[in-house]
């Protein structure tokens, strides 16, 4: 091949196959060109992060539930409503396992609303004070890394069961709420988380071991009940 006049080695065929690697590393400059700036445009990773801060012993114990020891029976905790959400699809009808499991976390949402507004009526009567709640100096905090929507809903009960708690203890300290009292309202929000717990971990308890549920009756009209029933077995 004859360039400017003097005679070369380089044959058509060689300066062509040249020709066609300088333009593809052409193309592949200006392709990592486009990803870089495509990299830069793009905001990352969509992460978050879900904890649960608890300030009361109660709702640490409903959240933690308890090992089995000796005679003492196990309580499941949410840890372990959480691994039995995710093996529901390995147990016999799992769309029936997961309806009783909405129908008993559905019967603590609706204790919980009633214990809540019994106690915000209570917090009301108290005048002339401002009220800090009562709180653990050093709150339990617990990372909530969970997929299922059930687990994440009865992660929202044991922290509406939490500000409960620390509601009726300062009522409680403040003289407005009798000890007795204060447990009778912790109690049944209380049992009837561990009730939805037990549903999904198949502990074969039934609704008949938990109080009726009369859904026109308030939680107060129940407790009035029950404190003239027992001043009627003590006369």
């Amino acid at each position: 091949m004859v360039v400017h006049g003097k005679t070369t080695g380089i044959g058509p065929g060689q300066l062509f196959a040249c020709w066609v690697s300088s333009l593809a590393s052409q193309n592949d400059m200006v392709a990592k060109g486009r990803q870089t700036r495509r990299k830069r445009r793009m905001p990352g990773q969509l992460r978050g992060h879900v904890s649960l801060r608890l300030h009361s012993i109660q709702a640490v114990h409903v959240f933690c539930g308890r090992r089995r020891t000796g005679a003492a029976a196990g309580i499941p905790g949410l840890y372990a409503f959480v691994r039995a959400i995710a093996s529901v699809g390995e147990r016999p009808n799992p769309k029936g396992v997961v309806f009783r499991i909405n129908v008993a976390l559905r019967d603590a949402e609706v204790a919980m609303s009633d214990a809540e507004d019994d106690a915000a009526t209570r917090i009301q009567v108290v005048q002339g004070l401002t009220l800090d709640l009562d709180r653990l100096s050093r709150p339990q905090i617990f990372d909530l890394r969970f997929r299922s929507t059930h687990a994440f809903r009865a992660a929202r009960l044991i922290g509406r069961f939490d500000r409960l708690v620390t509601t009726l203890m300062t009522l409680n300290h403040v003289g407005a709420l009798d000890r007795r009292g204060f447990m009778k309202r912790v109690d049944i929000p209380m049992r009837r988380l561990r009730h939805a717990f037990n549903v999904a971990c198949d502990r074969g308890e039934t609704r008949t071991s938990l109080p009726e549920r009369r859904p026109n009756a308030s939680l107060a009209q129940r407790i009035a009940d029950d404190d003239h029933a027992v001043r009627i077995a003590n006369v």
